[in-house]
């Protein structure tokens, strides 16, 4: 292979590495259960599903989110999906609705906005291990390294979808991080670095 194919598959590599990184819209879950997994109510043009995610960290310990989506494959409808979480931890109720609009089609552009209130972590957290790989590292082998806070608030975005493989999204976000019933003060973290004002999870 020549020194000038090494340097464009290198490319390619980091573009499609970049790419995953910004398709990325929510945390994955350890669990997720969506669609037709169980049951949902569909005609010819729409679907009213249940929706079931669940995650399992530190400070929540189990972290179930249930809910409804809606979807309309024949019009431009919003997406739209409504879901309460409950965590066996803590006594503290999380929720997300997100709203998405079709702008040409179902599956190149849209836009949208999403509430929330959940456990959030930073995006250096984030980039050391997958959400999967640190839920399976908290439940099995009792290790979870994260720092977690509280965050409410708001986000605002764009997406676009070039090919099943290269997608790119423009976000702006505004929440902040409330007081938790189980929470430690704004401080540092374990490793010497600062919560940057946030409220951490013990």
């Amino acid at each position: 292979m020549t020194r000038c194919c090494k340097a464009l598959l290198a490319l390619i590599l980091i573009t499609l590495a970049t790419t995953a990184c910004l398709a990325q819209e929510t945390p994955e879950s350890f669990v997720s259960v969506t669609a037709s997994d169980f049951i949902d109510w569909c005609d010819d043009t729409m679907c009213l599903m249940p929706a079931v995610d669940i995650h399992y960290n530190r400070v929540d310990g189990i972290l179930c989110y249930a809910g409804v989506q809606y979807l309309n494959d024949a019009q431009l409808h919003p997406r739209v999906r409504a879901m309460s979480g409950w965590t066996s931890a803590r006594e503290e109720g999380y929720f997300q609705i997100d709203f998405e609009q079709p702008i040409r089609d179902q599956d190149s552009f849209s836009a949208g906005v999403q509430f929330y209130e959940r456990t959030a972590w930073s995006r250096e957290d984030a980039e050391a291990i997958t959400n999967v790989a640190n839920s399976l590292s908290a439940l099995v082998g009792r290790t979870d390294r994260r720092d977690y806070f509280r965050q409410r608030g708001v986000t605002f975005f764009a997406r676009f979808k070039a090919n099943p493989r290269l997608v790119l999204r423009l976000e702006h976000r505004n929440d902040n991080s409330p007081p938790s019933k189980r929470s430690r003060a704004p401080g540092p973290s374990s490793d010497g670095m600062t919560t940057g004002g946030r409220t951490r999870l013990s």
